[in-house]
Order: structure tokens, then sequence, then C-alpha cells
């Protein structure tokens, strides 16, 4: 049977990757330029932020501080401000074009290539590039990410050092490794943790455990397989570097605050010092404000020197700041749910889990959101009904592939991930946008599955 002809288009990733990008551009300043007019007055303001991206306003204005600190006091200034990475790379375009969201495009669309590009090689490691680029395709054109990719957030710096961490790992995996491809894959796992750290620290944690699992399969393919010792090797440095950075977390942590202790929005309100004294309780709880002072049967207490208590009292800390962030969201989810000990978490974690993989459940879908409308709600319930599918076809992959623990590694992920996030984040919203490094390697394991059910038979390669 005669293969099936392609265009040439579709035949260089490089090639799909700018026709992406073009598309990008184009679909930026569209939304920009509508959120700029008088349509859809209820679901944008008058600076072209949307509803579902109200954390850009705060980050608007820093951006704007920012490029005014380059116009009055140079570069070095700029560089010294105490600012998230992703607000002084966009305060650049600010400077030198002016202040409008139009100019956000300059540095969203090279990230958004980037995460599709990242995206393209860890399938292609995974399985092979035909994956690659049936899964880069289906993630760039998730509508939710398209519009998240258009404004001044910090995922979209965030998921490309996730994606990069991963793809590290993956490409360490091979049993026999040349020292090139040893260093290449330690590079992008050492980028990757650090931009993770850099942005939101108190999640590198749950990326040391990972690599540790992956340092676990490595040692086990080495011992059981005669394969090389060196993805072994490597794993152990790296997770030398993870941990000396993560030992400076709570010093980062302090000065993060310190400089924006003004500036108490949902947006920043994800950091905070470890002794939560910025957690208020409209009721007068004394238990909110130390949620794991009462010590329970299994030594779970702030005072704790075990990684184990210092991590569940950090999500204990944080789920207290995401019930009372969003008081007037109608998508808030157990709000009443506070984790007093570590009993508390492990008899939520079950429903964690539910409310991870599956919220938005369906009774939301149909009902208008009051930050999104109905057609924000409709949108999200289209996109979980992909989800579920991608779900079992990602189990059905898993199934075919039961011999490559790597892949088991990567499932695990987004399930542990899905539910970590799900005990920290009362807010579905929040918690949707939260997801999407999840979703993005959910969508990849399942894309196998995919392309067999959907593809021809007569264009099968036997």
């Amino acid at each position: 049977m005669r293969a099936v002809k392609t265009l040439p288009f579709l035949n260089s990733v490089e090639q799909r990757l700018a026709g992406l990008a073009v598309f990008h551009i184009v679909f930026s300043l569209t939304v920009g330029a509508i959120g700029l007019s008088s349509w859809f007055p209820d679901l944008h303001n008058d600076r072209g932020i949307w509803n579902f991206a109200l954390d850009s306003n705060l980050y608007e204005t820093r951006i704007i501080a920012l490029a005014d600190v380059i116009q009055g006091q140079g570069w070095l200034a700029w560089f010294s401000y105490p600012a998230w990475i992703h607000e002084k790379l966009y305060s650049i375009p600010y400077h030198l074009f002016g202040h409008s969201i139009l100019n956000a495009v300059w540095i969203n669309t090279p990230l958004y290539a980037l995460t599709l590009w990242l995206v393209y090689k860890l399938a292609s490691s995974l399985f092979d590039e035909k994956i690659g680029a049936w899964a880069m395709l289906g993630i760039a054109l998730l509508p939710s990410y398209l519009m998240q990719s258009t404004q001044y957030l910090r995922d979209s710096l965030l998921i490309p050092g996730q994606l990069a961490f991963l793809y590290g790992w993956v490409t360490l995996r091979a049993r026999e490794l040349s020292w090139r491809r040893t260093a290449s894959g330690s590079a992008w796992v050492a980028g990757g943790f650090i931009f993770i750290w850099a942005l939101k620290f108190y999640i590198a944690p749950f990326y040391i455990l990972l690599g540790m699992a992956f340092l676990f399969v490595f040692l086990w393919q080495g011992l059981t397989h005669r394969a090389s010792m060196r993805p072994f090797l490597a794993s152990f440095a790296l997770l030398g570097l993870c941990l000396t950075l993560q030992k400076k977390s709570e010093l980062v942590n302090v000065y993060l605050v310190t400089q924006r202790e003004n500036q108490s929005t949902p947006a920043h309100r994800e950091t905070f010092s470890l002794s939560h004294s910025n957690v208020e309780d409209p009721s007068g709880n004394q238990d909110v404000k130390d949620p794991l002072k009462n010590k329970d049967s299994t030594g779970f207490s702030t005072s704790s020197r075990n990684v184990l208590n210092t991590q569940a009292a950090i999500i204990a800390g944080l789920r207290n700041n995401f019930r009372f962030s969003y008081p007037n969201s109608g998508s808030n989810i157990d709000t009443h749910i506070a984790f007093h000990n570590l009993s508390d978490m492990m008899f939520y974690t079950p429903r964690a889990l539910w409310i991870g993989l599956a919220a938005p459940f369906p009774s939301m879908w149909f009902v208008e959101g009051k930050q999104t409308g109905r057609i924000g709600r409709m949108l999200a319930g289209m996109e979980m009904s992909l989800m579920y599918l991608m779900l079992g076809l990602a189990v059905l992959g898993l199934w075919k592939e039961k011999g490559n623990p790597v892949l088991w590694l990567l499932f695990g992920f987004v399930v542990a991930g899905v539910t970590l996030h799900a005990l920290v984040i009362t807010n579905i919203g929040c918690l949707y946008r939260f997801r999407y490094i999840y979703w993005f390697v959910m969508i990849i394991l399942a894309t196998p599955s995919t392309v067999r059910i959907l593809k021809p038979k007569e264009s099968r390669v036997p």
C-alpha cells in the first residue's frame, strides 16, 4: 500500500513551529485588540487584561514600574530591582515599544514556541518524532492554554522550565549514554530546576522527589541490565545541586515577602513565610494562623525538622492562603476545610485526587461564571471532556508499554502533581491553570493511543 503523502510544510519541525508562532502572534494581537475594545466588556478590563488572568493586573503594575526604572535609572538598576523574572522580561518590550498588552507578544510568542518545542522533544524522546509532532500540535491548539499564553503570567515561563526538567531526565534514561548526551541531559535538568525554584520554590521538593525516582530507575537499569552507570552518576550530582538550592528557599522566601509586603493579592500570596503570619482568618480562629500547632499522634508539628512534616506544614499554610484569597469567586471548592494535622491531610487526599483529575465537574460546565461568563465555563467543560478521554487513552497506552518504567514514572508525576495542587488550591479556576504541565504530560502519554485509533489502516507501517 502506497504511503499517504504529506505537505512539505509538515515535514520539518522548524517549519511547524514557525507556522504555529505566526498563528500565535495573530491570535495574541486579536485577543489583545478585543481586550482593548468595547466588545465583551464584562470579560476584561480597559487595559486588555482578561478576567481569567486577574494576576496580570498586579504584574502589569510592576512591569510598568520596571520599564520606568530602565528609563530613569538604567539597566543595572533594573537588574537589581526586586521582581519576578517574568515581570522583568515583559518590562523590556514595555520600555522599547510602549505600555500596551499588545507588546506582550514579544515575550509570549517565543515562550509559546519554546514550550511547544520542548513538548516535541519530550514526546519524541519517549516515543518517536511523529508522536512528538502530533503531541505538539494538540497542545498548541488547546484553547484555554492559547488564551492564557496571551497574558502576563508566570506560568508562561514556568511551564518551559518544568518541561525542560522532564526532558532532561528522559534524555538520561538511555542504557548506553555518551558523555555528550549526559552533559546535555544534565544541563536541561539543572536549567529547568533553577527556573522552577526561582519562580515557585515551594513546589521544588516535589521535583526533587521525582528526580530521586529517576535515580532509582537508572540504578535499577544499571544493576539488572548491565547498562551504563552514567545516568545514575549524573542523577546523583543533579540531586545534590537541587538539594543545595532547596536549602536556600527559606532565605529567598523571607526576602520576597519583605519586598512585596504591601502587595497582598492572590497572585503574590503564594509566597509567604513559614510562620504563616500573613494568613488571616475573618472568624478570628487562631488555629488558622498556625494550622499545625496541634500536634497529633504522628508527631506532625511545625517545629519538626523532618522533611515530610515541613512540607506538610507548607501545604497547610498555602491552603489557608487560598481559602481566603478568592472570597467572591463562584468556583471555590471545600474552602471550609483546613488541615490541622497530618491525619486531616491524609483523609482528604482521595478527594484531592478526584478534584485534581476531574474538576471542574460537569455540574459546573453550563453555569455562568462570575469572571469568565457562560462561554468560559463551556470552554472549560469541553476541555475537561477531552482530558477525561486523554486520561483513558494514557492508561491504555501505559498498558501497552507496561514494561517501560519511565512512562509509569511520568504518569505517577501527573497523578501526584494534580493531587498536591488540589490539596493546596481551593479555587477551581486557579487550579485549572496550575495543572497545565500535568495535562501536557498526559496528552503526550495519550498521543500514541490516539494516533493508533485515528490513523487509517492503509497508512500504517507494518
